[in-house]
């Protein structure tokens, strides 16, 4: 458990965290192994904002001019039109100070402080589980898979304030998140490893499933009768033009087989290899898959013969690799021709208000893997320093 406040205002500023977790691994018999991890974690917190243009607590502490008081005591002050007139902002010690002689984002640090209401949550549970299994000696079957469930959200509320003449809120405004994700995969594997006299082999082969998929829904509502977060509700019945719903949707999916080998002969020429060949629901039929080889190798010299040990040369060993990468991150399904609604229109004689649909993107079945390729020679040398 993890319960931290912040360091300027722990009311606003605090971040709690709790997490269990449970791992095992079981020698069923002498061939069969298996074994799962399990971690829940649950998060609770709020912030508030760092220097920015908009202003933070510690950039208004210091550009205040120090004459406004923390709180205001002055009776011809508090008689004053600012404060008879608007919503200044008060707790149970009084009613907070404003400056006459700066504006805009400097401002009284705590009062804005106290206008400041919202809170962030996350509930993530993350597992795996794999079975191995020895075929013969060398050879075993590894398959796994692997989960991350997470729901998220959080709320936030603007009371009415008056701060200065720039910052102030003559309604009030309650905004809700509520989210949920999948992400998991499947591998399975085979896995062979031997070694013939000087020479060792490793070879895999393997596929792999994984798919990431969720959805969230959030709403705005504005001018409800309340002044705190904790009476705030998207229950309140206010006129349709002071709400706003929305909500999301994804799904993305990789399908992928791959390959690789290392040889190792000596400890002084190694070579190692990989081919993986993935497919993406980010992409149509033309371009669904996509090609990655890559290769390395290594030769360690000072291990040769002809390099006599001396304290210049402890370790050389030049190397070298090229690969080639793929990238999929992009939206989802951008390849085919997308429409979107809310493009609201008047028809009729009548003038109804209709909720139209257009367009969105056109078709662009040509849409394919990002590829970056990369290629690094080096060499390493270690030597002892006298």
């Amino acid at each position: 458990m993890l319960d931290q406040d912040g360091i300027v205002s722990a009311a606003q500023s605090n971040y709690k965290r709790y997490t269990a977790r449970f791992n095992s691994e079981h020698k069923v018999s002498k061939r069969f192994t298996f074994g799962n991890t399990v971690a829940y974690t649950r998060v609770d917190g709020q912030g508030i904002a760092e220097n920015t243009e908009f202003g933070s607590p510690l950039g208004r502490a210091v550009n205040l001019d120090p004459i406004t008081p923390l709180y205001e005591t002055n009776p011809d002050v508090l008689n004053s039109t600012v404060f008879t007139n608007f919503p200044v902002v008060r707790d149970e010690n009084g009613v907070f100070g404003i400056s006459n002689y700066v504006t805009s984002e400097i401002l009284n640090p705590v009062a804005a402080l106290q206008v400041q209401q919202g809170n962030g949550w996350s509930d993530k549970v993350v597992s795996n589980v794999f079975g191995e299994f020895e075929i013969f000696k060398g050879l075993k079957y590894r398959a796994s898979a692997g989960g991350d469930l997470a729901f998220y959200g959080g709320r936030n509320f603007t009371p009415i304030f008056y701060l200065n003449a720039a910052n102030r809120n003559d309604i009030t405004r309650f905004n809700r998140t509520q989210n949920k994700g999948l992400h998991w995969i499947i591998e399975n594997q085979l896995i062979y490893q031997n070694r013939f006299g000087d020479h060792d082999v490793t070879f895999l082969i393997g596929a792999s499933r994984d798919r990431a998929f969720g959805e969230g829904i959030g709403g705005t509502i504005s001018n409800i009768p309340v002044d705190n977060i904790e009476d705030a509700s998207l229950l309140f019945a206010t006129p349709v033009e002071t709400q706003a719903f929305y909500g999301f949707e994804y799904d993305s999916r990789v399908a992928s087989t791959y390959s690789r080998l290392n040889y190792n002969y000596k400890e002084k020429y190694i070579i190692s290899g990989v081919l993986r060949r993935d497919g993406s629901s980010k992409f149509g039929k033309n371009n669904l898959y996509g090609t990655f080889p890559s290769v390395s190798a290594g030769w360690v010299i000072s291990e040769e013969s002809f390099i006599p040990t001396n304290k210049n040369i402890n370790f050389l060993k030049l190397r070298a690799s090229w690969g080639l990468n793929g990238n999929d991150r992009i939206g989802d399904f951008l390849f085919i021709p997308t429409v979107t609604t809310g493009s609201n229109y008047t028809f009729g004689a009548d003038n109804n208000l209709i909720i139209g649909a257009t367009p969105l993107i056109l078709a662009n079945p040509d849409l394919r893997w990002e590829e970056t390729s990369q290629l690094n020679i080096g060499l390493v040398w270690y030597y002892s320093k006298m």
